[in-house]
């Protein structure tokens, strides 16, 4: 059984995250960059906003507590990662997700 912080285990019920912790692994295909004990792959990949320059891949621990999100702050809230701040359709496959797989994905994020 998984284990998550206090604070999530009161806001989400364990299906909730069972869920996005599957769409984070397969779905959304997250854990290709997001891997491992600290979940980044120590990669640096050229993402966009940055003129082509390569960003390591940041680590997703303790991420409910980090805003603001991307390597220009610009994303103030984790939806907006995936929404606003994703025109182009390039972080993972999330724009694939429905609104309800996304609500899931967001409540395993903020567990991490």
């Amino acid at each position: 059984a998984l284990k998550f912080p206090k604070v999530v285990q009161e806001t989400a019920n364990s299906e909730e995250l069972e869920r996005g912790k599957a769409i984070f692994v397969w779905r959304g295909g997250c854990a290709v960059c997001h891997s491992g004990e600290r979940m980044m792959d120590g990669l640096a990949h050229a993402i966009r906003g940055t003129g082509g320059r390569e960003i390591d891949t940041p680590s997703l621990s303790q991420l409910q507590w980090s805003a603001p999100y991307l390597h220009d702050g610009k994303a103030e809230t984790l939806e907006e990662i995936f929404s606003r701040e994703n025109p182009s359709k390039l972080h993972g496959l999330a724009d694939r997700l429905t609104d309800s797989e996304m609500k899931d994905l967001m409540c395993y994020l903020r567990s991490l």
